[in-house]
């Protein structure tokens, strides 16, 4: 499944202004066309900031990690997923890479399986690429209107 990520409340009267003329599934659709845009933003500035920042460590790029980066707009009601694929193939690792570990011993053994320093990939995308999401969602929104209109 996906790591959930809230997109804050936007302003729906612009949301509602930009598709005022369409019919209800027109509308609906155009508004995950939004979404849409906005998630493909997410995933590519996150997939940049991991690729950037794991060729500064030791091991490189794997991408595993970079292959579990998804998005998926809701079928049934208006919203969006941002996040890892969970299980097999998935990114279940993605927040220890983020944030990091503390030090982990093995307890029969003793021994220290290691800890992992955070590079705040994902935490930096959240907070510094909302903005532009939030624009990237309008102008989809606006594109999707825009191509509606010059079928009619």
């Amino acid at each position: 499944m996906y790591e959930l990520f809230k997109i804050k409340p936007i302003d729906q009267y612009a949301v509602d202004y930009l598709v005022r003329n369409l019919k209800d599934f027109e509308k609906n659709r155009s508004i995950k066309s939004g979404l849409a845009a906005a998630g493909k933003l997410f995933k590519d500035e996150g997939g940049k900031r991991l690729r950037s920042r794991m060729k500064a460590g030791r091991k490189g790029v794997t991408g595993n990690l970079l292959r579990s980066i998804d998005f998926r707009v809701k079928k049934h009601s208006l919203g969006m997923l941002v996040g890892f694929k969970q299980g097999k193939g998935g990114g279940s690792h993605a927040s220890w890479i983020d944030s990091g570990t503390d030090e982990r011993f093995w307890i029969k053994k003793g021994k220290s399986i290691g800890r992992v320093t955070g590079n705040y990939f994902w935490t930096d995308t959240k907070n510094q690429d909302y903005p532009q999401a939030i624009n990237m969602l309008y102008q989809g929104i606006e594109r999707a209107v825009s191509r509606i209109n010059k079928r009619q």
